[in-house]
């Protein structure tokens, strides 16, 4: 028994402190890291449900929740910056709010995520099926694979793609902005409907769902405080800014007919060269998203639990899959669900455990205190509440 701990705790040695999970980022990797986790699936949903508000009120909710989750992404930082060891977002809240409240975690955290998964194979299926011969279903399973391979290769694999991704994700929004300005409307651009303001609210917040990279990030940056914080905010900044221009876009040339994945309808509404090039965008978006939420869900399992790696992927990877061969297809009503009432739950108890790690957290990072949690706390208890309840109302209404 006692050979067996040692070797436990050699490999777990291995791991941490010159394994895979020790290798260094840079600051740009760090950041190209938290946007390709943010910008995924939710983008393609987004003009679709913005279009029921109108846009000038769609860039207000943007804007909002971008602010929101660049707050929460702050605290979640300072919990990571104050706690020893390598915890994710379930295991920082069993050490500070207890057993019962990491279970609880542990459930909407894990079900988010293989629900989200799930996602990404449907819109990378359809995305695929437009392009080459074959059922969505079938690129589904194709694309699964690919994905499956970068998370299984582990961090040496995923932080070179993800940036490369990310910045051809930048620069193929800036050539889809030059192919639909001949293409905008006016008078979509002009529609509002302020009846119809919390319509988005869940597709948005599930758009900005990067918060579990935190953690990683913070421990692949090796503790760079000050870096840390940066790449927080300028990542938030780049997703927010990559969502208003392609919503604007998408709205502008599409109006009343979006569709729900929306670069399917942009491509039919311009012509075949905005097709191609916006269906890329999206294969890009989704699977930047797929590798780096399978990254953080193996990494919770292996963290969190002990997991064993391979054991962590395989659950990882399977269940997924197993979601999709079960027959899960409808694309934003799952993402409305998983952002209105799973993310805005989440969110809840992170600020709860961020003023506990305050207190109770072993190290004291003077350089990343910050300086308004509490202004913070309390907009972002008020309307993750707020769209918890309007969410829970209008899925069952």
């Amino acid at each position: 028994m006692r050979l067996f701990e040692g070797i436990k705790g050699g490999m777990k040695e291995f791991l941490f402190n010159r394994g895979w999970l020790r290798k260094e980022v840079s600051f740009y990797q760090a950041i190209a890291m938290i946007v390709g986790t943010t910008i995924g699936a939710g983008i393609l949903g987004m003009p679709y449900a913005i279009s029921k508000v109108g846009l000038l009120f769609g860039v207000v909710i943007i804007v909002s929740v971008g602010c929101l989750a660049i707050g929460i992404n702050l605290l979640v930082g300072e919990v990571s910056a104050r706690t020893m060891g390598n915890l994710q977002l379930v295991g920082l809240t069993r050490k500070y709010l207890g057993n019962k409240a990491g279970y609880f975690m542990m459930t909407i955290f894990y079900i988010q995520l293989f629900v989200i998964l799930t996602i990404y194979i449907i819109g990378m299926g359809e995305i695929a099926a437009d392009f080459f011969i074959g059922s969505s279903f079938f690129w589904g399973l194709m694309l699964w694979t690919l994905g499956s391979f970068i998370v299984f290769r582990g961090i040496e694999a995923i932080k070179s793609v993800e940036f490369v991704l990310t910045i051809t994700i930048i620069f193929v929004v800036l050539i889809l902005a030059v192919l639909a300005m001949p293409h905008i409307d006016l008078e979509f651009v002009k529609y509002s409907n302020p009846a119809a303001f919390f319509v988005p609210y869940g597709v948005v917040l599930f758009s900005f769902s990067g918060v579990g990279t935190i953690p990683a990030a913070y421990r692949l940056l090796h503790g760079k405080n000050e870096e840390f914080k940066l790449a927080i905010v300028s990542s938030s900044l780049v997703a927010m800014f990559v969502y208003i221009v392609f919503t604007a876009l998408v709205i502008g040339v599409t109006g009343y007919n979006t569709t729900e994945i929306a670069t399917l309808g942009l491509g039919e509404a311009v012509g075949r060269n905005m097709f191609y090039i916006a269906n890329i965008f999206a294969f890009l978006a989704i699977m930047t998203s797929f590798i780096m939420l399978g990254m953080q869900l193996r990494d919770s399992m292996n963290w969190d639990f002990n997991f064993p790696y391979y054991r962590a992927t395989a659950i990882t990877l399977c269940v997924p899959l197993v979601i999709f061969l079960l027959g899960l297809r409808q694309f934003v009503l799952a993402i409305n669900i998983v952002g209105g009432i799973f993310m805005s739950t989440q969110m809840l108890i992170l600020v709860i455990v961020y003023w506990k790690a305050k207190r109770e957290g072993a190290l004291d990072p003077v350089s990343y205190k910050l300086h308004h949690a509490v202004l913070i706390s309390v907009i972002t208890l008020f309307v993750f509440s707020l769209g918890a309840v309007y969410s829970v109302y209008g899925i069952l209404g």
